[in-house]
């Protein structure tokens, strides 16, 4: 699985380019702020009865203007990241599944602002149970 992603309507070049008549230090832009990609390898089909699992290993590097916010994985930090993903899953019944997710990402400095200490380097291990009706 891969995807290229492109924001063909971005005028954020244009608007930096008048904020930093005001501002001082300038706000810096780069073309890849607008673009972003994925790619992932997945093993097995997605588990539909007992004792069937699968994983996926997934990469991403998104730009801060790639996506529309609030369309993004909010497990990974939306936009402006460069994540790594692990995710296993198995159904221990026709009806109930268990996923084990692993999450290592690392935000960018967008625009030049500085990054939060608690976004610059985020690793998370989650756990999912579902159940279907």
């Amino acid at each position: 699985l891969a995807e290229y992603m492109v924001n063909t309507e971005s005028d954020a070049e244009a608007q930096i380019a008048a904020a930093n008549e005001l501002l001082d230090p300038d706000i810096s832009y780069e073309s890849s702020d607008d673009t972003g990609y994925q790619f992932a390898l997945r093993f097995g089909n997605p588990p539909r009865k007992r004792g069937e699992w699968n994983a996926t290993a997934r990469f991403k590097m998104i730009g801060a203007n790639a996506i529309i916010a609030g369309f993004g994985d909010g497990e990974s930090g939306w936009a402006n990241t460069e994540s790594a993903e692990f995710n296993w899953r198995y159904m221990l019944a026709d009806n109930s599944s268990v996923s084990v997710n692993f999450f290592n990402n690392k935000m960018h400095n967008a625009f030049g602002f500085a990054v939060p200490d608690n976004k610059a380097r985020y690793r998370a291990l989650q756990i999912d149970w579902g159940f279907r009706f």
